[in-house]
């Protein structure tokens, strides 16, 4: 977006400037032109440095990141694939910290995973009610949370994932 906004006024500031023998798609062609190339620059000089593209080293950094910071027989509570998938992988594949339990807020709300919680004893599930929701921020979602909460807050030690908590500012 700021991007965009530099662009169209870089592009006023030629245009507005450019003498009155040159046309005005002339001043255009020439903006359009310097920002591809200044772009094209930028990529060229960085991309070997900030492509991790083939070492998958950015979700292992972020995963072992969050597995890292957690104490001893925690429960990590996600809703974003992001976290989810980093962190399951590391304790899946690599057997990476199987003490710590993680659990989805995307995943809780459907039927079948009623079918799951005997994989993890000493947690107490809420019971899926009519409007429960996936949906961030919603009542349905608002409620499954906090009844999670409230119901394990004194049996396990949790651990939220931010991505989970919706901020309204007023």
């Amino acid at each position: 977006m700021f991007l965009g906004i530099g662009l169209a006024r870089m592009q006023g500031n030629v245009i507005r400037g450019l003498p009155s023998f040159i046309p005005t798609s002339m001043g255009r062609f020439l903006v359009i032109g310097s920002s591809v190339a200044l772009v094209g620059i930028q990529i060229s000089t960085h991309f070997r440095q900030s492509n991790h593209s083939k070492s998958g080293v950015v979700m292992s950094s972020y995963g072992n990141a969050l597995l890292d910071t957690l104490p001893p027989h925690s429960v990590l509570l996600s809703y974003t694939d992001i976290n989810w998938n980093s962190v399951r992988y590391l304790q899946e594949c690599e057997h990476k910290r199987p003490d710590v339990t993680h659990l989805n807020f995307q995943l809780m709300p459907y039927s079948w995973f009623s079918r799951q919680h005997d994989l993890y004893p000493g947690i107490t599930f809420p019971q899926l009610i009519q409007g429960v929701s996936t949906e961030r921020g919603s009542k349905g979602f608002e409620q499954l949370m906090r009844r999670f909460v409230m119901q394990n807050m004194y049996a396990i030690n949790m651990y939220l994932d931010l991505h989970a908590v919706v901020c309204h500012m007023t």
